[in-house]
């Protein structure tokens, strides 16, 4: 992974820090530097074109990301993000966490909305709250109310630490 500045500087694995003082020193087109900064994953799959990119600052910015797989770019529809959240989405790209895909909503180049943004997570947070309601009043019918309610304390401390892993959003 690599972090291309406008002013030809090349920063190889950034960590959040790095990319963070990255992303608060654009200055738009204001003054010598040009303002955009691209995070390059440097995959192989598909086209071999997977990247974050930025332009803008320092207070409002544009974010487009290149999917290589499916030889797609993105942009962000919102064409003035705040700088704390062009960060965020930077440093969880470049972690390699895909809650990034929900903090903001995107289109394709021909316009089109991509469909990852709030409504389908809120449709999974449903469907999760449906199958822990249903699965909790099963155990407690089973096995009692309090054995019920231990099983599903424990089940829910799972689920927290795997809510990565069931596309869940980190706070």
């Amino acid at each position: 992974m690599r972090l291309l500045m406008g002013n030809g500087q090349v920063i190889r694995e950034p960590d959040d820090k790095t990319i963070k003082d990255a992303i608060h020193s654009l200055r738009g087109n204001y003054g010598e530097e040009p303002g955009f900064a691209i995070l390059d994953l440097e995959r192989t799959e598909g086209d071999g074109n997977f990247f974050m990119q930025t332009a803008g600052g320092p207070d409002t910015f544009i974010v487009e990301y290149r999917d290589g797989i499916k030889k797609r770019q993105y942009y962000s529809k919102n064409e003035k993000l705040e700088q704390r959240t062009v960060i965020l989405l930077f440093q969880a790209y470049g972690r390699g966490d895909e809650s990034w895909k929900c903090k903001v909503s995107w289109r394709d180049m021909a316009g089109r909305e991509l469909k990852t943004g709030g409504r389908e997570l809120n449709t999974r947070i449903t469907l999760y709250i449906v199958i822990w309601t249903a699965a909790m009043i099963t155990v407690m019918v089973t096995v009692g109310f309090w054995w019920g309610m231990l099983v599903c304390l424990m089940f829910f401390v799972l689920i927290f630490f795997l809510r990565g892993f069931l596309g869940l959003p980190r706070k």
